[in-house]
């Protein structure tokens, strides 16, 4: 049986981006130099080995492109950069598919970053990750759409997962009730589109005055889109004022499987090393609700946090089809300051969460991430994160684990499968001894090598802090997950979820 991954929902492949983004819509991330990075995971440790490609369609032409295929171990991952595509130039611009004989996920790494090769620009520091769909559909939500909303914009990509060309309309609903629409031109199978806000005619400005409804907020608000065929899409969120950005936040789309009465985010800030997040919860029913959120303090092994253990409740009621924000800082919070937490969102009707998380007022360089919220009818007892890191090339990652059953889960096991050592090549296994997480409570997995003793079993030991890995964590209790990489000298936080998977 082959597996299907829609995994970059049109993000450009290799070098030179913005020069194809421009030619399909009016929005284009800031300066040159974007490329991408595709990393595909075998999530069956139990099977030897598995075929793996990625197939690139260019966004103007029937051109494509293909990796030379790639045998993944279970539990292994490979990551493929534009130089593994054959054929693939410059300028390239496009969408891509996973071709796989094995259970797999897969993750897209977009950055301006100069690394050699051709690839990013003298000054590029934004990075981020986003999944990719495993399970398209139509309408895909997106909760939040900015048009120079305080200085940020959003522009979306849309990749057609379907059998046939066909177009799709966009429809932003701006907090102040006005809607723009936008439909786009007909997308070939698998191909992709770009869209902004200023497609659609939403202003960008705040439009005190303007329209029946005489509001604010006219160039805030969200966005579905709508076709006759599955669609995968994903947006990015920039800085509208950068010539060459320093930061870009981005998720995945929301599918109507996506969707659910609560939902859950591994990771909340209140000034936790100078970051804060806020919860923007939308309500997609026709009538009121109301939004809870509940948030558990998260136990970091070796480090002070002020609301470990402890648990706050936050509630607001929220109107049809619009979005109510949950934001961590003075005077909007009830957790305390220094925080760090994992959060429960539950309403009386269906809801999609998105978490934004930046820097607080005075920090020494602008950053941020995005993440959506999973849902509580996609959690499971096993999830697969396919890229982490312990300090490879300067940077690490931080796997939060959030125990979001009812009972306090008593083994969760974390399965590290790394290429570490001095040439960064040699491979060893790592396994976590058992752990409990409370109901509600969370874990965070960071720079494992030096993390207290105990808490790898002597037989997998973490071996190396020049490691590049992928995981599997199982537990006796359904689990989320968020893994958030950083290097602050150097590059934006690069964030995603966690991939949850049938046990």
């Amino acid at each position: 049986m082959k597996f299907k991954l829609i995994v970059s929902t049109g993000l450009a492949m290799a070098v030179s981006v913005i020069l194809a983004m421009s030619v399909i819509a009016s929005g284009a991330l800031p300066g040159s130099g974007w490329w991408t990075q595709e990393t595909v995971q075998n999530v069956d440790p139990a099977n030897a080995s598995g075929a793996v490609s990625v197939v690139a369609y260019d966004a103007s032409s029937a051109s494509t492109f293909s990796t030379i295929g790639s045998s993944l171990d279970g539990g292994w991952a490979r990551t493929f950069s534009p130089s593994d595509f054959t054929g693939m130039s410059a300028g390239f611009s496009g969408s891509g598919v996973v071709q796989s004989s094995v259970p797999a996920v897969a993750l897209v790494t977009i950055t301006n970053q100069p690394v050699g090769g051709g690839l990013g620009v003298a000054g590029g520091r934004a990075r981020e990750r986003f999944q990719g769909m495993i399970s398209p559909g139509s309408p895909l939500y997106f909760p939040l759409a900015k048009h120079a909303w305080y200085g940020y914009t959003d522009i979306f990509y849309i990749q057609n997962a379907g059998g046939v060309a066909a177009t799709a309309q966009a429809v932003f609903t701006a907090f102040s009730g006005l809607t723009y629409t936008y439909t786009t031109p007909l997308i070939g199978p698998n191909q992709m589109v770009v869209i902004s806000p200023l497609d659609a005619g939403m202003p960008n400005c705040c439009g005190v005055g303007k329209g029946p409804h005489n509001l604010t907020w006219e160039n805030l608000g969200a966005m579905t889109i709508s076709s006759s065929q599955p669609m995968a899409g994903t947006y990015i969120e920039y800085v509208v004022a950068e010539t060459t950005a320093t930061v870009i936040n981005s998720t995945r789309g929301f599918a109507s499987t996506d969707l659910d009465t609560s939902a859950f985010a591994p990771v909340v800030k209140r000034n936790w090393y100078g970051r804060y997040t806020g919860i923007s919860v939308l309500n997609i029913e026709t009538s009121s609700i109301t939004a809870t959120v509940t948030f558990t303090g998260t136990v970091v092994a070796g480090v002070n946090n002020p609301c470990a253990g402890k648990g706050y409740v936050e509630s607001q009621g929220i109107a049809a089809g619009k979005a109510g924000v949950f934001v961590q800082k003075a005077g909007s919070t009830l957790i305390p300051e220094g925080c760090l937490a994992s959060a429960t969102i539950s309403a009386n009707g269906r809801i999609v969460v998105l978490v934004n998380e930046e820097q607080v007022a005075g920090a020494t360089r602008r950053a941020g991430i995005a993440y959506f919220a999973s849902p509580a009818n996609s959690t499971t007892t096993k999830l697969a994160a396919p890229y982490y890191t312990d300090r490879r090339g300067g940077f690490y990652s931080g796997l939060q684990i959030e125990n979001v059953g009812s009972v306090s889960a008593t083994n969760v096991v974390a399965t590290f499968y790394c290429y570490g050592g001095s040439n960064g090549t040699t491979q060893f296994t790592a396994i976590s001894t058992p752990r409990t997480i409370d109901s509600g409570g969370s874990f965070n997995f960071v720079r494992p090598n030096t993390m207290p003793a105990g808490t790898f079993t002597p037989a997998n030991p973490f071996a190396s802090q020049n490691a590049l890995c992928s995981v599997i964590v199982t537990s006796d209790q359904p689990i989320v997950a968020n893994i958030n990489e950083d290097n602050s000298a150097v590059v934006n936080d690069a964030n995603y979820e966690g991939f949850n998977l049938a046990p």
